[in-house]
């Protein structure tokens, strides 16, 4: 049952093991039934699993990340004298309230901005800068072509303003 899974999980983790995007896998119906069943597996008995392979099967399942029912992640990072903090919010029963926010204080703890982004922002942002328009043949209708072209200019002025948002302001 469970030996195509990790590939399931492979398909949302890059090879480094870090979380793809900033917000972890809202999984279907069936996916979230074998990770719990993964569960019962490695716990029942509680220790039917010894301390390296109950770490494998977390390690390899991805269960660290996936098919969890709920998890709070809290990251800060220090840039200069201000701090940014960076919280993920995810709770399996809850789908509306997913949740990426992104703080910046000053030395002194005074927020200076704030960024709250759902579920749908992160789940879009990434793939949007990373392909192409979906488009099943090449635009016929001169609407078409717009539409794709629009597309084009937007996903070029994203990806040119990342490049700049990562340069020291100014140059």
């Amino acid at each position: 049952m469970c030996k195509l899974l990790p590939l399931v999980f492979c398909a949302c983790l890059p090879a480094c093991g870090l979380l793809p995007q900033p917000m972890v896998p809202r999984l279907s119906d069936d996916q979230q039934a074998q990770v719990d069943q993964l569960w019962v597996n490695v716990v029942t008995p509680p220790e039917h699993a010894d301390r390296q392979t109950f770490l494998d099967v977390i390690s390899v399942y991805s269960l660290y990340n996936a098919g969890l029912d709920t998890v709070r992640y809290h990251a800060e990072k220090r840039v200069g004298d201000r701090l940014i903090t960076m919280d993920v919010n995810f709770d399996k029963d809850r789908p509306a309230r997913d949740e990426f926010i992104v703080e910046l204080y000053s030395r002194d703890g005074i927020l200076l901005r704030r960024e709250r982004y759902d579920r749908h922002d992160v789940e879009q942002s990434l793939p949007q800068l990373m392909s192409r328009m979906p488009v099943v043949s090449e635009p016929k209708t001169d609407e078409e072509k717009k539409r794709k072209a629009e597309w084009e200019a937007e996903v070029e002025r994203r990806k040119n303003a990342v490049e700049a948002a990562t340069r020291p302001a100014g140059t």
